[in-house]
């Protein structure tokens, strides 16, 4: 006998985008994160040597279940429409997203 079919995943209509002008990297969001990697950290200026850490939306693996959203101390959480394909400019972006941004890079904790 074959297994059932498995149902499509379905994505939310909405996602996370955390502001990163509000966050100040205090991992509340991580700590209630449903996934793996549904938002992670990352450093607005590598050659900085006290880096601005942050955090931020991976927009592949949000659900937009909101648990980020009420948990954040500082308001910085906000949810947006899913665009349909790729990320669209202001949808789970960063300060990275700005013209003349320096491309932040993962920090491991």
């Amino acid at each position: 006998m074959s297994a059932a079919p498995t149902a499509p995943t379905r994505k939310s209509r909405t996602i996370a985008e955390i502001s990163p002008d509000r966050c100040t990297g205090c991992e509340a969001c991580m700590a209630v994160m449903p996934h793996d990697d549904c938002i992670v950290k990352v450093s607005n200026d590598i050659t900085l040597p006290t880096t601005l850490i942050v955090c931020e939306v991976n927009v592949d693996r949000c659900t937009g279940c909101t648990l980020c959203l009420k948990i954040c101390p500082w308001d910085a959480i906000a949810m947006v429409p899913r665009v349909s394909g790729s990320a669209a400019p202001g949808v789970g972006s960063s300060a990275t997203d700005r013209p003349g941004a320096v491309s932040p890079s993962p920090v491991k904790i």
